[in-house]
């Protein structure tokens, strides 16, 4: 499941990452740090955004659905953005081999026409949202003050502690977006 945090929270943020981005990677410290400060009132979406430009972004993100399919994307989520300099197809198959996950059915998920399909709804989400960039970077404090302001609003908290920066969040069902 590409979901952490309680599924009836009422605050949900959504992930567009790049395995390869730097900035996704700085991220993840971040987004743990909200997901314990507000425990069963957030929960985070991973969607993949792979940027033309990171060579091995795409292949990485395929290799991140095969995970979700196999019940081990978290932590096999972790090692790419851990590893970001082992995700040629050795890395990313050495990483699946570390979690138990069988070569030839990793390397078939890879190449199924159901992971691209995914891929490729996770991308057209970041088009239609302006995704264009990683879309959590941590540092700038402005942004940091408007998701925490938005954030704290949605969750009738004058003074919570969510502190983190935020380009995007897409909305649930159901849900209002947080817009900066």
């Amino acid at each position: 499941n590409d979901i952490l945090g309680a599924a009836e929270a009422p605050l949900t943020v959504i992930q567009f990452l790049d395995y390869q981005s730097p900035h996704s990677k700085r991220a993840q410290p971040v987004l743990s740090q909200i997901l314990d400060d507000y425990g069963p009132l957030v929960r985070l979406v991973a969607r993949d955004n792979p940027l033309s430009f990171h060579r091995n972004a795409r292949q990485a993100a395929l290799a991140a659905e095969c995970a979700r399919v196999a019940a081990v994307f978290w932590p096999y989520h972790d090692r790419l953005l851990q590893g970001q300099d082992r995700l040629d197809t050795a890395g990313l198959a050495g990483s699946a081999a570390a979690l138990g996950l069988e070569e030839a059915s990793f390397a078939a998920c890879l190449n199924d026409a159901a992971t691209l399909g995914a891929l490729k709804e996770d991308l057209a989400a970041a088009a239609r949202l302006g995704a264009h960039v990683p879309p959590l970077q941590v540092g700038h404090l402005a942004r940091a003050a408007a998701l925490r302001a938005g954030a704290d609003g949605e969750l009738g908290q004058a003074d919570g502690p969510l502190a983190f920066e935020r380009q995007q969040r897409a909305p649930g069902p159901g849900e209002r977006a947080v817009e900066e």
